[in-house]
């Protein structure tokens, strides 16, 4: 067997991996003979089929997707799992796992259905089979969500096969799903002239490969299971042996027809675990999920309550992870009739993509659209099961997008809850967050109420999470936290404390921009601006005795740098962050150079540069940074002992910019 394995390098890794093909198929048979889980199967499957040099690196999988030829695909690759890691779920489960298949025969010119329709194929009638109620159940859960989600849908369950061909072929669908028996070379004791591989419509009628290639427009989605336990004993012993193979014929005539994602069910499967995965994998598909998302947390949940059976793994599931069933054009809007339901969540991965989306929404909203994202975040919080708070992960994305919508005490609650929690597995950058947004609710406080104490003490929690933080090493992102940290506090105090918070300020801000140019090798225009925006604010502050010093020379070196990377970023790809580099820039020289000539075309291009900036689309967070840098040289210029009339111009020039932006920052 061959490996081909695709790498981050400029290479594709190519190994052979000798196998003895009948020993392999042996493992095989007895894996798949019946549903119960034998996870020692698993374990020697993947010691046989994976190279040794893979086998170590299993553990850092995160997604993975198996181009298989035909041979190959016959393999069920979703039971495999590392004897070495120990407490690890079988890879499959610990990581999502799709297949797609290799083949040259394809059609060409592919056609998939616009509107939300399905064909749902349930349990045909048959004398020679058992009858699987399983099927009759599975077909009307399925169909349920379906029309539930505005799908047409044509219900064939327990319908002959006269009906089921048809519905087949005198009607398009975007969804095919059959539950029913499957037969594989199936002969009925030499009674056939052919062997037939397909699914049992009747005694002695069959869907196979043939009529499905005969479907003049493809459906974009198709689920196949012929493999219910039911009374399993009743079906033929080959046909058992060789569900696998049966799942693979049919889901390779699907997909050289060019259908975009396909499940089949490669062995008998328990009836309740096929139940959870068919209705967790479609609620989750119908929401909007990836293809690749649904798969994972249908197989996740099946795995974790059915744990006696390896039905969870019985599904091979091919196609393009990102996929999404229900994301078209306005020609697939859902059925009129259908009522709005509340928004409901069958997993907590289902909830942590729709809070993942909100925050990045939030990103790229404008202020006018917050409020839809706030009653959006309601819903979704609503929803979110009481267990799964008890997930770390559940609670750093509350937060984070609470975080986005500028909802700071709610963040801070959800992400304090995160900390506490017995297996606290938050990642570092939810701590990173909590500091930036703890402080800003710090300033938002005591904008309310100049009193409040809490602002103050919010702050100082703040800047002990950073000393924490730098015990595992210091970063760019937090000396900018640090010098932001310090930046509020000299905003929220008075007298010796503000000046001590400037001081600090200007030297975190210093040791990002040394630590950017170090690492980066050029200059970082957000700490570099304010390391020096702090040293003139400083300077202007000083009492007569300060020794404080301003190299004007030195202060206009840096500022061309920092406008130079803005205007290169300008050229390349103007971006909210350039445009308000050279504001902070245009603004800064003015303090120094106190030019009153220039006060109106100063004045003018600042406000230009800064609604540029706006316009070129930016989140309410960044918006509220323009206010913020604004507000603090006022305050720190206006509260200066003995104000002289240099220092009085520039405070109304900073406020008159101010004023100006009103309109733009509301």
């Amino acid at each position: 067997m061959r490996y081909v394995t695709l790498t981050n390098r400029a290479r594709a890794e190519s190994e052979l991996q000798p196998t003895q093909s009948k020993l392999v198929d042996k493992f095989v048979e007895v894996a798949i003979k019946d549903s119960y889980d034998d996870r020692e199967i698993g374990k020697t499957l993947f010691e046989l089929l994976v190279p040794n040099d893979i086998k170590d690196h299993t553990h850092d999988l995160e997604n993975l997707v198996l181009v298989l030829n035909n041979k190959s695909a016959g393999l069920p690759w979703e039971l495999l799992q590392n004897r070495l890691d120990v407490g690890a779920n079988p890879i499959s489960v610990s990581s999502g796992m799709l297949r797609q298949l290799q083949t040259s025969n394809y059609r060409e010119v592919v056609i998939n259905p616009s509107k939300r329709t399905a064909l749902v194929v349930g349990n045909p009638p048959t004398q020679k089979f058992s009858d699987l109620k399983a099927a009759t159940t599975e077909a009307k859960n399925i169909s349920k969500q379906l029309i539930q989600q505005g799908f047409e849908v044509n219900k064939q369950i327990g319908s002959n096969a006269h009906a089921i061909l048809n519905a087949l072929h005198t009607s398009d669908y975007r969804v095919l799903h059959l539950a029913g028996h499957g037969v594989f070379d199936y002969d009925n004791e030499g009674q056939y002239e052919d062997a037939v591989t397909g699914m049992v419509l009747g005694d002695d009628i069959f869907l196979t490969p043939v009529e499905i290639r005969q479907m003049r427009k493809v459906p974009e989605f198709a689920f196949i299971n012929c493999c219910h336990l039911g009374r399993i004993e009743d079906d033929p012993q080959e046909a058992s042996d060789n569900r696998h193979k049966l799942a693979a014929n049919l889901a390779a005539e699907l997909i050289n027809m060019g259908v975009r994602a396909i499940v089949a069910a490669g062995w008998a499967v328990n009836d309740s675990a096929a139940e959870l995965f068919s209705t967790v994998f479609y609620s989750c598909l119908l929401k909007g999920l990836t293809f690749g998302e649904s798969v994972m947390e249908a197989r996740r949940q099946t795995y974790y309550k059915f744990e006696k059976s390896n039905t969870w793994g019985a599904y091979q599931c091919y196609g393009d992870p990102d996929y999404v069933l229900t994301h078209h054009a306005a020609s697939d809007t859902p059925n009129t009739n259908t009522q709005v339901k509340q928004l409901y969540f069958v997993s907590e991965n289902e909830a942590l993509v729709a809070l993942q989306n909100l925050s990045n929404a939030a990103d790229s909203a404008r202020v006018s659209s917050f409020s839809k994202l706030q009653a959006k975040l309601n819903d979704i919080e609503q929803a979110v099961s009481v267990k799964w708070l008890s997930q770390a992960s559940i609670r750093t994305a509350l937060g984070r997008a609470h975080g986005k919508l500028d909802n700071f005490k709610q963040s801070i609650e959800h992400y304090t809850a995160a900390q506490q929690l017995q297996f606290a597995n938050y990642p570092v950058a939810m701590l990173e967050d909590k500091v930036s947004l703890q402080t800003a609710w710090a300033l938002q406080l005591y904008e309310q109420d100049e009193s409040n104490n809490q602002a103050i003490s919010l702050i100082d929690d703040a800047l002990k999470m950073l000393d924490l933080l730098d015990q595992f090493g210091h970063s760019i992102e937090r000396w900018e936290e640090r010098g932001k940290a310090w930046k509020r506090k000299a905003m929220i105090s008075k007298g010796r404390m503000r000046t001590t918070a400037l001081k600090h300020m200007e030297t975190a801000y210093e040791q990002a921009h040394k630590m950017a140019l170090e690492y980066c090798q050029k200059v970082s225009p957000y700490p570099l601006v304010n390391w020096q925006t702090s040293k003139v604010i400083r300077y202007l502050r000083k009492s007569p005795n300060s020794k404080i010093t301003l190299d004007k020379s030195e202060l206009i070196y840096w500022l061309n740098q920092a406008q130079q990377c803005a205007n290169n970023r300008n050229t390349v790809e103007p971006s909210f962050c350039s445009g308000i580099t050279l504001a902070e820039c245009t603004i800064l020289s003015y303090i120094v150079e106190n030019d009153e000539l220039s006060k109106t075309a100063i004045i003018n291009q600042t406000v230009e540069y800064y609604s540029q900036a706006i316009a070129r689309g930016a989140a309410p967070r960044q918006i509220r940074f323009v206010s913020e840098h604004l507000k603090f040289l006022i305050s720190m210029l206006s509260t200066r002992k003995n104000k002289n009339d240099e220092i009085k111009r520039i405070v109304k020039v900073l406020e008159k910019i101010l004023d100006m932006l009103k309109g733009s920052l509301a």
